[in-house]
């Protein structure tokens, strides 16, 4: 297994492994005296829990019996030569690990790349967006199940305590009233 990861908040891992984060460090993990594995942990040094996401599934897969192919990467934001230096070490060793791909039933219909583009931070790949997904996280539930929001409040030095409504114009002190 190679895992990618960064850390968001205080050190946890973001939305997608999660769900392989609550199994590995749950009640009952899983035996993993079979797996071969290599973190590579994406972060910003200046924030405290520097890539602890990958610190985490580094020494966990190894506490639960994993093989570690290589020592755990450390990216900072200039990630480029960091990330390349750990993909160098460990693609060389794939081919030594005792199992195989899948194989596609049409494996042979497939066509075959010998080469393709390398994308880096200065040649980036553009892409559109497939998923639009709003980040919002309820304030409380209400008796009957319904979501409310609490409203941003703001203190300011000439008004006192107000209250921003939801017109993009007044969140920022522009909107006019009507009084």
């Amino acid at each position: 297994m190679l895992l990618v990861t960064s850390t968001q908040g205080e050190g946890e891992p973001p939305e997608e492994p999660l769900p392989l984060y609550k199994f590995v460090f749950g009640k009952k993990p899983p035996d993993l005296g079979k797996l071969t594995f290599a973190v590579l942990g994406l972060g910003d040094s200046s924030y405290p829990n520097f890539c602890q996401a990958g610190k985490d599934f580094d020494a966990k897969f190894a506490e639960l019996g994993a093989r570690r192919l290589n020592d755990l990467g450390i990216c900072d934001l200039e990630f480029q030569s960091a990330a390349d230096a750990w993909i160098e070490a460990v693609v060389p060793q794939l081919p030594s690990l005792p199992c195989k791909p899948p194989q596609h039933p049409l494996q042979h219909l497939l066509p075959f790349k010998t080469a393709g583009t390398v994308y880096t931070k200065d040649k980036p790949y553009t892409a559109t967006l497939s998923v639009r997904q709003k980040n919002h996280v309820p304030f409380r539930r209400e008796r009957r199940g319904t979501h409310r929001n609490r409203p941003i409040r703001l203190r300011t030095a000439l008004s006192g305590r107000r209250r921003i409504g939801r017109n993009p114009a007044q969140r920022f002190g522009f909107g006019s009233r009507n009084r």
